[in-house]
């Protein structure tokens, strides 16, 4: 932290300048969330694409994160904030190329059009990958320990907010243009917030390169890796992103080839799930640097357990598909994916030492993100393996594809759990006390401070 962002803060504790970062936020959750989200998927899913077709498509952003690796090379001696603006601007280039290949001709026929597509989401994913590298160990500097949770936090509801509006934008649009004309439409939007989100990363302060005094050495990856506290994360992250992995891409096809929902309906979901986020990481900002990370992952965990079974009693046929399932889904969904991620993005911010922060972050991402980006390609093929197969078991129970696969990432997150457990933290609080924080201190402080008209912030 240079010694101007620690004298001049705002009232909040955070260094001048830094809620830019929230506007950034903002409008690159409204960018990448239109590339890629549900709406590229449905995309995709709308020109006949296949359940691994889909699951390669999902894998392109995590599986170009490799790329950090090669690039943490270079970071520092670019700059953060230089680095990340280049890369954002070449990034959001390429999102006008998914208008033109919306817009081509009608003669053109959806495998041609899908081919296309692909080319500019390659390029898309290759300038995101590389840029990324310099944006993590930019904040991490920029925002001080002790009020690094609560940034997080308002930086996920940022997100969260953004990510309702543009939703129930999408969800609309779509409605009444749900041929290509829509989907030309969300992906000029998307360049448009994409514009808009590099303006506000202008304006985030830089901040000075703590360089390693042996920079010009060869870095040395293995001995990073096996750092004890950070190859524990490193670890555990792993498991739980396998399951996220298939996760995330089940529901879309479940949902359409099974119940035969449409796009209106899927994407009304998402904006249920971005609402109960948003109340979630508000009450967690006020708990997160107060209960520690580890207490608040524990419960996330088996959140997303409870939100697992659910979809695998859904897909079973064993509970319907109806507005209390939907309800419960998401609350349990809210409750264990955003709190995830702060508390995650906290406890590896406070594992890596300040000497080799670059390469730390971008081994980091990489190991998770190859995750995201390899998992999906064996879930979307076994998916398609066991498209056909349904056999009802004790009666009432319908082993197909989708309910066997939820079962199985059931203990994969179980499996998560038990790593979680290995890992260390000072000043956390228990499990319990983090649930008593998160459920009754906090709600009731909020809802004192609301009568008397004192703000929440």
């Amino acid at each position: 932290m240079s010694e101007d962002l620690s004298k001049h803060s705002e009232e909040n504790g955070f260094p001048l300048g830094a809620k830019n970062s929230f506007y950034f936020q903002f409008f690159n959750t409204a960018s990448f969330g239109c590339i890629l989200g549900v709406p590229i998927i449905l995309f995709f899913k709308d020109l006949g694409a296949s359940v691994l077709t889909l699951g390669i498509i999902s894998s392109l952003a995590p599986l170009l994160i490799i790329l950090q690796i090669p690039a943490s090379r270079y970071v520092e001696q670019v700059g953060y904030r230089r680095f990340t603006l280049n890369g954002w601007a070449v990034r959001t280039i390429f999102i006008f190329g998914l208008v033109l290949c919306v817009l081509l001709p009608q003669s053109i026929d959806n495998h041609t059009r899908m081919m296309v597509a692909l080319f500019f989401l390659i390029g898309y994913n290759i300038s995101r990958g590389i840029s990324t590298c310099g944006f993590m160990p930019w904040i991490s500097q920029l925002i001080p320990e002790n009020v690094r949770g609560r940034f997080l936090a308002i930086d996920q509801m940022t997100g969260s907010i953004s990510g309702l509006i543009t939703t129930l934008l999408i969800t609309g649009w779509l409605h009444f243009y749900p041929q290509k004309i829509g989907y030309a439409g969300i992906f000029f939007y998307a360049a448009v917030t994409g514009f808009m989100s590099i303006y506000f990363l202008r304006k985030i302060p830089d901040v000075p390169i703590v360089q390693s005094p042996e920079k010009n050495q060869p870095i040395r990856w293995k001995e990073l890796l096996s750092y004890p506290p950070f190859k524990k994360v490193i670890v555990m992250n792993i498991v739980f992103h396998i399951a996220i992995a298939g996760g995330g891409l089940f529901w879309v096809p479940l949902l359409k080839d099974h119940f035969g929902k449409d796009s209106s309906f899927i994407l009304s979901i998402v904006a249920l799930g971005s609402f109960l986020s948003l109340i979630v990481q508000f009450v967690a900002s006020k708990v997160i640097d107060k209960t520690g990370s580890k207490p608040a992952l524990v419960f996330s965990i088996w959140m997303g357990i409870s939100h697992f079974m659910i979809w695998s009693l859904i897909a079973a046929k064993i509970i319907p598909l109806n507005l209390i399932t939907i309800l419960v889904m998401q609350i349990t969904a809210s409750l264990a994916f955003p709190l995830f991620v702060l508390a995650n993005t906290r406890l590896v911010m406070a594992s890596v030492p300040k000497e080799g922060r670059s390469q730390f972050f971008a081994i980091f991402s990489v190991a998770v993100n190859l995750t995201l980006g390899i998992l999906p390609w064996f879930w979307g093929l076994g998916v398609d393996c066991l498209k056909s197969y349904d056999v009802t078991l004790w009666g009432h129970w319908h082993a197909n594809a989708y309910s066997l696969f939820y079962i199985l990432l059931i203990f994969i997150f179980i499996y998560a759990w038990i790593l979680l457990l290995r890992i260390e933290e000072h000043q956390s609080m228990s499990t319990e006390d983090f649930v008593d924080e998160l459920f009754v201190k906090t709600p009731k402080e909020a809802i004192t401070r609301l009568l008397s008209r004192r703000t929440p912030f």
